[in-house]
């Protein structure tokens, strides 16, 4: 396997804070709710996050309470985090939901407001630490939630489809994170109070593919065989007190990746190579990419992609 990838959380101190009524603390990749009900307004907005329509985002979130009185049903106490075009016209909603009469337990309603699509999750612990990733990938949404840091243990997911053409050409931009929903209780003499909070917003640009081109034949297989172009430059050898040497990968790719590649080299910062079959794993210079569409050889990987990366130990 081969990786190529950078992570960084998003500092929401940077970015634009709605909050009349001072429900939110926001304080560098973390950003607290408290006391907030239905018809409370807040948010935090990050403006031109995104700019694709294929895309990966990753963040930790934990509803710390929730409180009901009065006689209402189920419903939807606010946005956790919503996605728009950069028009305020929402596109993906996901929703924290309580559930009748419950204190302790709760679910998340992922929804594409274009078509009324919308999948629940199973029942969520209140006060427990969940880890999200949201993607979408084609003609499909999908939010999966893991108990781990490291991803590998799914507690619950959901999917939802594109509402049609138009909504596929669509390009979101814009995060909001934490936003009440601005609208009346549905019983006036109840109260849905939430706190919780959201952190680690991290727009994942990570390149993950076993398919790796041998580059004595114009087959592709599952391993890593990079071609290493210098490993002894013909530098004075003290000069920064290091060494620097590159590496390149013939690789194959499914669309997302290609974009997270050249994301990775207009950003001109260092990029994470992992390497399971050569045991690398440290911090790269991506230098260059040249693109082929090569659909026809195989229609999942269509695109072949020549990376080079330096590296100064």
């Amino acid at each position: 396997m081969v990786k190529i990838s950078k992570h960084e959380y998003y500092d929401f101190t940077e970015h634009t804070e709605t909050d009349p009524d001072g429900l939110l603390t926001v304080i560098s990749t973390k950003t607290t709710w408290e006391n907030v009900e239905r018809q409370d307004e807040c948010s935090v907005l990050i403006q031109g996050a995104l700019s694709r329509n294929n895309f990966r985002l990753d963040f930790d979130f934990n509803l710390t309470s929730i409180d009901i009185n009065g006689s209402i049903n189920s419903q939807n106490v606010l946005y956790l985090l919503t996605i728009d075009t950069g028009t305020y016209t929402s596109a993906i909603e996901l929703l924290i939901t309580e559930i009748e009469d419950a204190t302790d337990v709760f679910k998340l309603l992922f929804k594409n407001h274009n078509n009324d699509d919308s999948s629940y999750s199973d029942e969520l612990d209140v006060n427990t630490i969940y880890y999200v990733t949201l993607e979408r990938l084609r003609d499909e949404y999908t939010v999966t939630i893991y108990s781990d840091s490291g991803r590998t243990t799914e507690v619950t997911s959901m999917t939802i489809n594109l509402a049609d053409t138009s909504d596929a050409r669509m390009i979101l931009t814009d995060i909001y994170i934490a936003k009440g929903m601005d609208l009346n209780p549905i019983v006036t003499d109840a109260t849905d109070r939430t706190d919780g909070y959201i952190e680690n917003l991290d727009l994942n640009l990570e390149c993950n593919t076993d398919f790796v081109i041998d580059s004595n034949s114009d087959e592709f297989i599952k391993t890593s065989e990079p071609n290493w172009v210098n490993t002894q430059p013909e530098i004075q050898s003290d000069i920064w007190s290091k060494s620097p040497f590159m590496v390149s990968y013939t690789l194959r790719v499914q669309n997302l990746h290609k974009w997270i590649l050249e994301q990775l080299l207009i950003s001109g910062d260092t990029v994470t190579l992992i390497d399971t079959v050569r045991s690398i794993n440290d911090t790269y210079w991506l230098s260059l990419l040249e693109v082929e569409w090569d659909g026809d050889f195989n229609w999942d990987y269509p695109w072949r992609i020549e990376v080079e990366l330096i590296h100064i130990a």
